[in-house]
């Protein structure tokens, strides 16, 4: 087949890594031009391989979208978001287009949409022998930019979550930080989705009454976890000690080491911990 030409505003010393990744480069014979300040990569088959033209152009069409997430998706989604959002901090900026980059280069995400911008690619290279990058991304690929603004609607989505996740965590703080502790050490036996909560002398606290309260303000069960946050929330004991076993800490756990901070201990191994099974 022709050779195909991808032209771009990237000099060859900024691409080496993507050429040398190409799978079939000791079939493909590689060259470039440049002219004001513009590059033209040339890509055409060694004689022996030309039945390979579809791995050819499958080749090339990695190749169009590793550049493209390498040196033009920071500014398409730097605008996009200047659109959605306005002006952001530089911080904030940063994280967010990094966190899209990691959406684009996804394996399991938006798969659809990723699979119809490749044969758009591929086509495209089927019918002309020439694809200018800056030019296909303004004017002909409309499925490039509404995969980058679904991919910030997911990551701002997440990231609003965290916010919230974070605003949830220090309420809880201030109001463990605020109260009298009612209790010196609570020991808390897990035990899959169960748990035991003790006093320093390992006599059992009896929190029956939390579980009761808690159904009445949501009107349905509630979970143990939710009963174990209350409990300790509203116990504020000044020491925390979780005996999980070799059990992992699940979500609750965490929350707890969040809001306790340094007085929580995670055990794995005393008497308590080999002596209750649930």
């Amino acid at each position: 087949m022709d050779a195909i030409k991808i032209e771009s505003t990237v000099p060859a010393e900024k691409i080496h890594h993507i050429i040398e990744e190409i799978p079939i480069k000791k079939d493909v014979n590689i060259s470039y031009e440049e002219y004001e300040n513009r590059f033209r990569y040339i890509f055409s088959l060694n004689k022996n391989e030309i039945k390979r033209d579809s791995l050819f152009l499958d080749t090339l069409t990695k190749f169009v979208e590793d550049m493209i997430i390498k040196f033009y998706a920071d500014d398409l989604i730097s605008a996009n978001i200047d659109r959605k959002l306005g002006k952001l901090d530089s911080v904030n900026r940063s994280e967010i287009i990094e966190d899209v980059k990691e959406v684009l280069k996804s394996n399991t995400l938006f798969i659809k949409e990723k699979k119809d911008i490749k044969n758009e690619i591929f086509e495209y290279f089927v019918e002309y022998n020439t694809l200018i990058i800056d030019g296909y991304l303004n004017f002909r690929s409309k499925s490039y930019h509404k995969l980058i603004e679904k991919a910030i609607e997911l990551v701002l989505g997440n990231f609003q979550l965290e916010v919230e996740y974070g605003e949830f965590i220090d309420m809880l703080k201030a109001l463990v930080e605020s109260q009298t502790h009612e209790i010196d050490t609570v020991n808390v036996v897990l035990k899959g989705e169960k748990y035991i909560l003790m006093d320093s002398d390992f006599q059992k606290i009896n929190n029956d009454h939390i579980s009761m309260v808690l159904e009445d303000l949501y009107y349905d069960e509630v979970s143990d976890g939710d009963i174990l946050l209350s409990t300790i929330i509203a116990l504020s004991p000044k020491e925390l000690i979780i005996h999980l076993g070799d059990k992992s800490k699940g979500d609750i756990i965490s929350i707890l080491e969040e809001i306790f901070e340094d007085r929580i201990t995670i055990c794995r191994d005393c008497k308590i911990c080999n002596k209750y099974t649930i």
